[in-house]
């Protein structure tokens, strides 16, 4: 299962779409007048603050991008601020979202949010916490006064939901029932953000939280003549022993020293290298040492990859819509027909049938024409550059029929893209219900289909 799971994070290719939903959230969040002076004390140089560049000082927006329903903005970096320039602010309070991506939240820890904000027209918007998927609801949130000079933006809150690796940080600037009814084309600045852990002494450890090893390394396996390392996870790494050992009799196989030790800023992390390079005898080995704990298992061989392909034409087939899958094939991820209901028209209550079939995409259940087209190109490709590697005979429903089994599987996404065409030649661009479903099988995801 382990190499299986590997195999999807290197093939997997994944369409991602951003938006906010409405949820009402509380918190204790304030608003006082400040000045930048208050907030001399930059940022960037707070190890602990979960933004990155928070105080914008390298000239960059760093991690922030954009996401518009209906509106249009652009972000740059203004004489160290972020800036939002909105010339549409639409008709929806996230019509126009400035967004962060790469913090995580946990349960029963208490953090403080802060930021600096003004802009060159008076108006209303709003700042969330919120999951990034399914309905898209607040953590926290609440409403933010925008005015010419700079406000200082403080709230506290506790995570009282089960612990996110991957929330999303929102600045919604569209249209608001509360706002001034014409904003016109204008810019809202942002600064000093500033999110903090305060308090886990009451976090809570999930009973089926993952523990990972801190010695890193491809667990698929090395070729024989490949350049083979480890990264190690700890301190005080460089010239600390490790070796190599048989993963059956823990014979040791191969012994060295940590070299290269370096901080990551960004894991906030220190690590070195294990390199095993001359290793070169076939086999099943791990990664062993006395302070960092040891790896999971792995190969070497001239043949690790054999499967690979096999079993990337298989992730494909389990990610079918609209059939059944055969356990015999995918396991615990087949799954009876879904998706099989009529489908309507956005916007209008016209009704399309017979809309089966297509992939599902990779992190959710929706049919995406552009990550589709994407995903049948890449495999015609591969298959028009190395057709003698592709076989007939790979253990699928399809196989031995006379036709690869890679232009079996391509064909069931491409007769679904025929059927999300029009007589006038233009394609649909997505299959999807209003809202992800959550974490269930795809026969019981019920909700009507969107086309």
């Amino acid at each position: 299962m382990k190499k299986y799971i590997a195999y999807l994070m290197c093939l997997v290719m994944v369409s991602a779409f951003f938006g906010c939903g409405k949820k009402d959230a509380s918190s204790d969040a304030s608003k006082p007048d400040t000045t930048e002076a208050a907030t001399e004390a930059t940022a960037s140089e707070d190890t602990d603050n979960m933004i990155m560049n928070a105080d914008f000082s390298d000239g960059t927006v760093g991690k922030w991008n954009t996401y518009t329903n209906g509106g249009s903005a652009v972000l740059s970096n203004k004489a160290g601020e972020l800036a939002v320039h909105i010339t549409d602010p639409g008709s929806l309070d996230y019509a126009v979202q400035a967004y962060y991506d790469g913090f995580a939240l946990d349960t029963g820890c208490d953090y403080s949010f802060s930021f600096d904000v003004h802009s060159d027209v008076e108006r209303v918007g709003e700042w969330r916490i919120q999951i990034n998927g399914s309905d898209y609801h607040a953590y926290t949130s609440d409403k933010m006064e925008i005015k010419n000079d700079v406000t200082r933006v403080e709230a506290t809150f506790s995570m009282t939901e089960a612990s996110d690796p991957a929330p999303r940080l929102c600045l919604n600037l569209g249209m608001f029932d509360d706002g001034p009814a014409d904003l016109g084309d204008h810019t809202v600045f942002f600064d000093n953000f500033d999110l903090h852990l305060v308090d886990d002494s009451n976090k809570v450890v999930a009973d089926d939280a993952v523990e990972t090893p801190d010695i890193n390394l491809n667990q698929i396996g090395y070729r024989t003549d490949d350049v083979k390392k480890a990264v190690v996870r700890g301190e005080s790494l460089d010239g600390k022993a490790f070796k190599v050992v048989d993963a059956k009799s823990g014979d040791v196989k191969f012994e060295g020293k940590l070299t290269g030790e370096m901080s990551n800023g960004s894991s906030k992390e220190t690590v070195a290298i294990a390199d095993f390079t001359d290793l070169k005898e076939a086999g099943n080995y791990k990664v062993v040492t006395d302070d960092f704990g040891e790896s999971y298992e792995f190969a070497i061989g001239d043949k690790v990859y054999e499967d690979l392909l096999k079993d990337a034409v298989k992730w494909y087939y389990s990610q079918r819509c609209g059939c059944s899958l055969d356990k015999k094939v995918v396991g615990d991820f087949a799954h009876e027909a879904c998706h099989t209901g009529d489908a309507t028209i956005y916007g209008t209550n016209k009704k399309v049938k017979n809309m089966n079939g297509g992939w599902h995409d990779a992190g959710d259940y929706g049919r995406y024409v552009v990550a589709g087209a994407k995903a049948a190109y890449d495999l015609l490709l591969a298959y028009e550059n190395n057709p003698e590697a592709f076989g007939d005979d790979w253990d699928m429903p399809y196989s031995n029929n006379g036709v690869p089994d890679i232009l079996d599987e391509v064909k069931y996404e491409l007769d679904w893209m025929l059927k999300m065409q029009t007589k006038d030649g233009g394609v649909y661009h997505k299959l999807t219900t209003a809202a992800f479903a959550e974490t269930v099988m795809p026969e019981e995801v019920k909700e009507d289909l969107i086309l």
